[in-house]
């Protein structure tokens, strides 16, 4: 990320996220050489929703779904920003980078993040006392009193 500084050089791979009230406002592609002198912002993510935690839930699904590849972007920093709870709730002025935010932090947020998803993913698997079987001959009458 870099500190928030501007970043050049090409951009290698350029996929935006696409979806019911999501919007992205850019003008680059995949191959667009982004020079010493532009704007610092290549696009600008926008979701909209009924609520704000469906709103942060949208956003936070399509930046999962923004591929950059090939200049540093502020993507991580959204994700961040976007799993706050200080964000969530509402609790934040313009000091917030000042007061929540670090590089540090935010690898560790992440951290905390993958190791509760292997952990769920293992309780889930402990737990699952039926085994998945392809073309299983168990019956099922899903077919049969569908509407």
């Amino acid at each position: 990320m870099n500190d928030f500084l501007p970043t050049i050089g090409r951009i290698n791979t350029y996929t935006p996220p696409v979806g019911d009230n999501i919007r992205v406002d850019d003008f680059v592609e995949t191959g667009y050489d982004i020079p010493i002198f532009y704007d610092n912002m290549i696009s600008k993510l926008i979701v909209w929703a009924e609520t704000r935690i469906e709103a942060i839930e949208l956003m936070k699904k399509a930046i999962q779904n923004y591929t950059v590849k090939g200049l540093a972007t502020t993507l991580e920093f959204g994700e961040f920003v976007m799993n706050h709870p200080n964000f969530i709730s509402g609790d934040f002025d313009t000091q917030f980078i000042k007061k929540h935010f670090s590089v540090d932090k935010m690898n560790a947020a992440s951290e905390q993040e993958a190791k509760a998803a292997a952990l769920l993913a293992l309780k889930l698997l402990n737990d699952n006392s039926t085994p998945v079987v392809a073309n299983s001959t168990r019956d099922s009458d899903w077919y049969t009193n569908r509407k």
